[in-house]
């Protein structure tokens, strides 16, 4: 049964960006004091799909209020489908005092919105926040391996923080002097492309190793608004089913119409 936004969140091992729209006529949800703020996410999310992303930022706002679902379902749209207006403004808010619970998830939007330019900020912001005994960091340096890729493996998890952090820098660099510039955006150490994404799901299904299917269908399904819950089942990769589903893709032609290291949603170039 397809499970709401509202009661499952965006769900890389379900639904994903498909799932059934925010229940507004249900008198459970009427009653939630974030449900205005589920409509606002929802309008928001309507139009970042027709190619407007000049609401963005209100995304920001909405977080602020809402509950945790709610939270998770912003830092993700933020992530693939957020301005350049909103980025920048989650980079303020992570860099700027007091620091707060909402900066590690505002991380992990920067991190996975897959733009160079906003590593550095993420890195200085990482370390504070870990000096400051907050919890719950370890998804950033899982999402910021998913983002450099790390060859050489000088992104070890047993390092120190000041060796990860100058490690994660150094590769910061390596990828800016290899692919010319940090005004794009990447992903496993190689720029955002439908083309790419597929073919590492590919791999992925052909050799069983699932670890980067949820990440690689999620953002292949912000690029492009095609349908890849075959992916999973139950939670459960289902490698069959993900090589159909991308071989489809691919036989479309669709991937022809992406320019590597540009941002989209929806098959839409993200602007202002």
């Amino acid at each position: 049964m397809l499970q709401s936004v509202y009661d499952d969140g965006i769900n890389p091992f379900r639904f994903g960006f498909h799932a059934a729209p925010v229940p507004r006529d249900e008198s459970e949800f009427r009653s939630n004091p974030s449900a205005a703020y589920w409509l606002r996410w929802e309008e928001i999310f309507e139009h970042a799909k027709r190619g407007d992303f000049k609401r963005t930022p209100e995304l920001i706002d909405i977080y602020d209020h809402g509950d945790s679902t709610l939270q998770g379902a912003c830092y993700f749209l933020m992530a693939f489908a957020g301005s350049s207006v909103c980025l920048d403004q989650l980079r303020d808010r992570i860099l700027c005092p007091p620091t707060l619970i909402s900066h590690i998830d505002f991380c992990k939007s920067l991190v996975m919105s897959g733009c160079l330019t906003y590593l550095p900020a993420v890195i200085e912001a990482y370390v504070r926040l870990f000096r400051e005994g907050m919890s719950e960091l370890e998804m950033i340096p899982v999402r910021l391996r998913y983002m450099l890729s790390d060859p050489a493996h000088i992104l070890d998890d047993n390092q120190s923080i000041e060796d990860f952090s100058k490690n994660a820098l150094i590769r910061y660099h390596q990828l800016v002097d290899r692919l010319g510039s940090n005004q794009i955006s990447i992903f496993s150490g190689e720029m955002v492309a439908p083309q790419f994404f597929s073919q590492q799901l590919l791999l992925g299904a052909k050799s069983g190793n699932y670890l980067m299917f949820a990440p690689l269908r999620l953002i292949l399904e912000a690029f492009t608004g095609w349908d890849f819950s075959g992916v999973f089942k139950a939670n459960s990769p289902r490698p069959l089913d993900t090589s159909s589903l991308v071989e489809e893709f691919l036989e479309s032609g669709e991937a022809s119409n992406y320019v590597p290291g540009i941002r989209y949603f929806w098959g839409h170039r993200i602007f202002e």
